[in-house]
């Protein structure tokens, strides 16, 4: 099971890479390029623009997004919107 977040604002990933307590990684498997953010434990999936920003958040199986997302809402001063809300389908960036 998967869930999509989305962010109210794009933010720069330099920005999200200087938070404590998380990591900006990326990596290569089977030729596949995988973007992610970690906390230690957990992980997810981000998707960015053409300008490097932060647009998007996708959690699969069991990780527990909530640390990662609060910690970049509060250091970004933004908020991240689930696939289950409402508003999720009117955000665009």
């Amino acid at each position: 099971m998967s869930t999509d977040y989305i962010i109210n604002k794009p933010i720069p990933l330099n920005k999200v890479k200087k938070i404590k307590g998380i990591k900006v990684k990326k990596f290569t498997e089977d030729k596949r390029k995988y973007h992610i953010i970690f906390d230690g434990k957990n992980y997810l999936h981000y998707s960015f623009n053409d300008k490097k920003e932060l647009v998007g958040l996708t959690r699969y199986g069991g990780n527990n997004e909530w640390n990662i997302i609060e910690k970049i809402e509060e250091h970004c001063d933004c908020a991240f919107v689930s696939e289950h809300e409402k508003m999720f389908r009117y955000i665009r960036h």
